[in-house]
Formats: C-alpha cells, structure tokens, sequence
C-alpha cells in the first residue's frame, strides 16, 4: 500500500527539530526522522563542537543570528513522507538560540530538495526555526503525581464533552486515550495551558443548497459555544486554563472550491466577531484563537523582509477554478505548497497505474466536488464532459494542497493537542470531536424522517460551513443539515417557514403542520455505497489526513 505523502520538499527531507542546552544535551527531538537523529547525536554534537566543521551565520533584522552547519554523517536517506532507507550523504543543522537559553535545532538532508530556488530553501528552514512552536517538554511519568492527576481529569473532559466514538474507535483499546493524555502532560508538567489546534472553519460553502449565506450563522455560534464549554470546564479544574487555536484552511482551498480570496478574510473577521460577542470579556476571549496562513507565513518581520518576490515567479500553481485572488493569499498558497507539498507526478502516475487506494480517493473526491460544484458559474457553463474533467483537476489539487497543509500543520505545531472534524480512530495524533452537541443538535437528512437518529453521525460529522441549523417549532431537538433539506420543507404542504436573524446568528425557522411522531431508535445498518463508503473508506483507511474540509 503506498503513500501518498512522497516528494523532496523542506517537509520531507526534515529528519527532526530538537532542543539541546549549551552543554549539547538532547532535551527533546520529534520528527519522522527523530530515532534517527537520537542515535546519531553524539556525532552530530561532535559535528557542531568541531571547529572544521562547515559553518555559516546569518544575522536577522532583529538581532537573532541563525547558524548552518554541513557535518559528515550517513544518516538514512529520508524517503516516502519519512520512511528512511540506508545510505550516506551530508546532513544539514541549522540552530537558532531561542529566548529560553536553549536552542533549538533543524536536522534535514541535503538530498532532495524541490524548491525551485536554493534561497527560498533556504528561507523555508529558515522560516521553521522562527516559527514552529515545537516545545521541549517531559514525557508523563509518576514524578509530577499532581501534572498526571491533573492531566488524567483533561482527558475525561475531553472525552465527556468533546470526543467523538466511531465505531472502530481506538481511543481505549488502541493507546489513543495514552497518547492524549502525554500531550496534556507536557503541558500541565510546566504548568503552562493546554494547547489545543484545530484545522477548520474555511469559509461558507460556495453552494447555496448547502448554507443559508456566506457568512458565519448560528451554526457557527453553537459550534464556537461547544468548544468554549470545554475550555471554560478545563479552567475550572485547572488553572492555567486551555486554548484552542482554530487554524483556518481557508486560503488553501478557495480558489479550488470557487470562493474569492476576500469572503475567506471576511468570514474570518466575523466568525472572530461573533465570538468576541459570546464572549465580551477579555478572560474568556482567551481561550478560543484564530489563525490562518497569512498569520502563519507573513507576521514575523525577519521572515517578510527577507522574502524575495522574484523567488516567487517560478513557483507555478494551478486554479482550476475562476475565482478572485489576493496577493497575499496567493503568496501563502506558493509558499506551502512549495515547502511541504508531496510529489505531483507520483500522484499522477499512481492514478494512471490505477493504484487501488489513490484511484479510489481521486474518483471518490471528483464525484464529490462535482456536486459541491454543480450550480457555481465555472460549471454551469461547461458540457457534462467538461465539468467531469474540471472536477477531476480540482480533485487532484485539492489531494495535493490537503496534504501540504497537513505537513505544514505537523511541522508548526508537534506538541499541540490535534483536533480534527473528522471520524478519527482517536489512536492519535489527531482526534475527531463533535462542533454540535448531541445532547442539543441532531443531525438529518429530511425533514420527515428528523425525528430518526441515524448512527452515520459518527461517520459524516456535520460542519457548520457545508450546514444550517435547522429550527422547527415545537421540537425538542435543533437541527443541522443541508439548507436543501429546509428548502423542501418550504416546498411541501406540511411545513412553513424562512430564514431568519436572531441574537445567535441566521437560521432556518419551520412550522410544522404534522403531529408530533415519536422518536424511533437508531438505525443499525449503514448505507453500504456511494460517496458514503468512500468517505468511510478514506477517514479510517490510509488517506484520512486527505480529508480536511468536505464535511
């Protein structure tokens, strides 16, 4: 079976990060490569004591200073996103001493490097030293009894509040609740809050019978208000408290799902909005941030100033969907996918040599943004041969785009708590949580059938940019669907209604004209075709980190 996390980019010949303290003492390494790089580090730190050694200093704007070393060493060639094969060439060290007094460490090979110019390579490891919050924290042990006490009453909330149980979930069974509760400890041990990142909230769905607008609504409030809950209750427990980063993809993928540039900043700004309102205190304003990749790539003033325009110029990017761009956007999109972006010709031939898993999610995906697509300008215009072949380019961009930012993602942030909106195993690293509370907010398919509860919740976890919350007078339950699902309603003799404002964000508000039906118990089977099987197959098949934003 193979992967489809391949290529030569700054991502992929990364060993590892590490910190050490001035006497070369490793204090902590993580990275595909990190085994590596732990048993080979007396050499390496023999390499960086030597006064032979091959060494270059490079002196930032603010008075911080990088320096690069060449050491001899045959460390594994780093293959296949991370696989490391036998072999011998020089590796690379960059080092930056960091505010702590420790430095921090970049191990990479000089093999396979992509970048179209050396110094934006050069500028990309650069820009990862800087920027990732890699952190050298203690593995949870019985030392600290408090920090995994502590740490121990995280998980439970977490696991109470916020989780999500597939059915093959791994959270018990498969070391998942182990390695949650390890990312916690790290935290809690130095007494620092716990960090939490999740990669979501894009921008509305550019097809209307999916949302109700193109801004954030009242399925955006509740989902801001379930993840609040949960922090608010890890404050009371503990109190340097939680925070979540919510880290937006949207600039990822808006030219590829036919969303300008500005609706994503602008969504942007009044989700923030919406949550300085639910939260008008500045305390609680702490606990939920906001993070997309402008914010990632062009808010250090050592990086911007360094970064050259024209090495921008050969850096090709396709749009395969008309849409209006930005130039800061534009720049961002360049920049990941040229750092972290996996080899596009072994995806291609993987998909002509019909490679079972690859061809799967390249069909399964062309299907699926065919109908996401189906009433934007840039296919309704096309024949149905023409919007097939469209689809199927945005499939492939999209494949590649999904996972450079996952690799991005990885590098930046190794020791946060990764959330995700997806049905996750929950063995690690990543964990799927519910944004709608099934205590409160069900999710349907119809109208008619809204008082069923369907067992594919656990699989398809609604997303309050491809939904609307649904209001129906009279019922105990809200609920959260396709807007289509409303729009049928209106349609039909035994439902009434629009969509309106209120003090939490825009619904749908029916009135039905049916008697009350009592509730029936969940479906047990599944639907055994279709985009559903595919969406199970890739979320808990290899392909899952593919999956960032169609839910």
């Amino acid at each position: 079976m193979p992967t489809l996390n391949k290529g030569s980019s700054v991502y992929h010949s990364t060993y590892a990060l590490y910190w050490r303290d001035s006497n070369g003492k490793l204090l902590a390494v993580e990275g595909n490569g990190s085994k590596e790089v732990r048993q080979a580090w007396p050499q390496l730190w023999e390499g960086l004591s030597a006064s032979t050694t091959d060494r270059t200093t490079t002196k930032l704007p603010s008075g911080r200073q990088i320096d690069r070393f060449k050491i001899e060493l045959g460390l594994p060639i780093l293959s296949d996103g991370g696989r490391l094969e036998s072999g011998g060439q020089t590796t690379q060290i960059r080092e930056l001493q960091r505010s702590n007094g420790l430095t921090l460490g970049h191990v990479s090979s000089e093999q396979g490097n992509n970048s179209t110019n050396a110094d934006l390579h050069t500028w990309f490891e650069e820009f990862l030293l800087l920027r990732t919050e890699f952190t050298p924290f203690n593995a949870i042990s019985e030392s600290n009894c408090e920090a995994r006490r502590i740490s121990v009453q995280i998980s439970d909330l977490f696991d109470a509040k916020l989780r999500n149980c597939p059915p093959n979930d791994q959270w018990s069974s498969g070391g998942g609740r182990e390695y949650f509760l390890n990312r916690v400890y790290g935290f809690v041990d130095k007494g620092l809050p716990v960090i939490f990142c999740l990669p979501a909230f894009p921008c509305k769905s550019s097809n209307p019978q999916k949302v109700g607008g193109t801004y954030p609504d009242a399925a955006e409030y509740y989902a801001l208000v379930t993840m609040l809950e949960f922090l608010r209750a890890v404050s009371a427990i503990y109190k340097p408290g939680a925070i979540l980063w919510l880290i937006s993809d949207g600039h990822v993928f808006s030219d590829c799902i036919g969303v300008d540039d500005i609706k994503v900043d602008e969504y942007k700004d009044q989700l923030m909005e919406m949550y300085h309102e639910i939260c008008p205190d500045e305390k609680s304003r702490g606990f939920i941030r906001f993070m997309g990749l402008k914010d990632i790539f062009l808010s250090d003033p050592d990086l911007t100033n360094r970064l050259s325009p024209a090495w921008m110029e050969t850096v090709a990017l396709a749009h395969p969907v008309e849409t209006v761009l930005t130039d800061d956007a534009e720049l961002c999109r360049k920049l990941m996918t040229d750092m972290c972006e996996p080899d596009r010709d072994y995806l291609r031939k993987l998909i002509q040599d019909q490679e079972p898993h690859a061809l799967q999610l390249y069909r399964g995906l062309s299907r699926f943004m065919l109908g996401d697509l189906g009433s934007h300008k840039a296919l309704t215009s096309l024949s149905t041969k023409q919007q097939k072949k469209l689809s199927s380019s945005v499939a492939t961009e999209m494949i590649l785009r999904n996972q450079a930012y996952s690799n991005l993602v990885e590098l930046l942030f190794p020791n946060y708590v990764r959330l995700s909106i997806h049905a996750h195993d929950n063995r690690g690293p990543k964990f799927g949580i519910n944004l709608f509370p099934k205590t409160m907010i069900r999710s349907i398919r119809s109208l008619e059938t809204r008082h069923e509860t369907h067992s594919s919740y656990d699989f398809h976890l609604p997303t309050p940019w491809h939904n609307s919350i649904i209001k129906v007078n009279g019922d105990e339950y809200m609920y959260v669907g396709r807007a289509d699902i409303a729009h049928a309603g209106f349609d039909s003799p035994q439902f009434s209604g629009s969509w309106v404002s209120g003090p939490n964000g825009g619904h749908f508000s029916i009135s039905s004209k049916e008697q009350p039906v009592a509730e029936k118990p969940a479906q047990e089977v599944y639907p055994k075709s279709g985009l559903f099987m595919f969406i199970q197959w890739v979320w808990f098949g290899i392909t899952k980190p593919f999956w960032t934003l169609w839910q």
